[in-house]
């Protein structure tokens, strides 16, 4: 923090020695004999070295310190729009009992924060408010929040616990992205989609409870999930989105709901420890690459209609493999 900030006027004012408004007296020449000794402690200081000693001085005296507890002050009801995004000051935020939202980046980048206090007031959460906070590891949302803005969490790499209230309605897309520690998450009842890239890239995801309310599970998902062994899909799920499981290594089984009308493309890309799968009577369409790359797939339970020649080819296209096929 320079002094300047404080007193901006003094650096307007250039003193020069020739300058006639500001003319400095010339001192005459000091004889041999009339020369003061240097002191033991050093030479003493002129008047520019004392300024700048002073400024120095007052420097140091208004550096603000370090904080690592970060207390929004009561009475605030929305934490703004990228209030403190980027701060590497703070370990610990604390909101306040009557915030009722979080704005948009409003952590964004915040890198050393380790843990959020959120009050039960709040009701939604901002487009990446703790985006990139990399040392997180925890967020429990509290009992009426309702909505989670896109890439709420995106990039919180060590995020290993993440808890949603029932109050819960509405998720943004890649809302835990990348979050490679995250072991485990229980969707709420009364969501009906899990959105696009809601958790790409958690590598470490094993357990996820998905609600009965759901319909949907869109693109992308759990691309990536690759330590995810087992998922029970609703039976109201009617559509599996492009990619939704693509590279879930681990996935050995994975029940198909009797409501599914619609497979996406590559959603079940390299799921490479994929032994077996039923395809519902009420399936109607399988997308291209669908199964491309599960090789340990040996069974594939089709109903008796899909043994058309124009079905055959889409499961061919779909990478169905043909030995593993089976009609009912």
């Amino acid at each position: 923090m320079a002094y300047q900030e404080f007193f901006p006027h003094l650096s307007l004012v250039k003193i020069r020695r020739d300058s006639p408004r500001f003319a400095l007296p010339k001192r005459p020449a000091a004889k041999a004999r009339d020369r003061q000794p240097v002191p033991p402690e050093g030479p003493v200081r002129d008047r520019k070295d004392s300024l700048s000693c002073f400024f120095t001085e007052l420097e140091e005296a208004l550096r603000i310190p370090k904080k690592e507890i970060l207390r929004i002050p009561r009475g605030t009801r929305v934490v703004a729009d990228g209030a403190y995004a980027g701060r590497k000051d703070i370990r610990r935020a604390v909101i306040p009992e009557g915030v009722t939202r979080i704005g948009e980046s409003a952590f964004e980048g915040c890198v050393n924060l380790e843990a959020v206090s959120l009050p039960g007031s709040l009701r939604s959460i901002g487009t990446s408010a703790f985006q990139d906070c990399a040392s997180l590891r925890t967020a429990v949302l509290s009992e009426g929040v309702a909505e989670i803005g896109w890439t709420v969490f995106f990039g919180c790499e060590n995020l290993e616990r993440a808890v949603l209230p029932a109050s819960l309605r509405d998720i943004g897309m890649g809302v835990f992205l990348n979050c490679r520690k995250l072991r485990e998450i229980i969707i709420p009842e009364g969501m009906t989609e899990v959105p696009q890239g809601a958790f790409t890239g958690c590598e470490s995801l094993e357990r996820v409870v998905l609600p009965r309310s759901l319909e949907a599970i869109e693109r992308s998902a759990f691309r990536e999930c690759r330590s995810l062994r087992e998922i029970v899909i609703p039976e109201g799920v009617v559509r599996i989105g492009w990619n939704a499981f693509r590279g879930c290594k681990s996935l050995i089984e994975l029940p198909l709901p009797g409501a599914l009308e619609y497979i996406g493309q590559g959603a079940f890309r390299e799921c490479a420890s994929l032994r077996e799968i039923s395809i519902p009577d009420r399936t109607d369409r399988i997308e291209a690459k669908a199964f491309y790359g599960c090789v340990n797939l040996k069974a594939v339970s089709l109903p008796d209609g899909w043994n058309s020649p124009e079905r055959q080819k889409t499961l061919d296209e779909a990478d169905v493999p043909l030995k593993a096929r089976a009609y009912r």
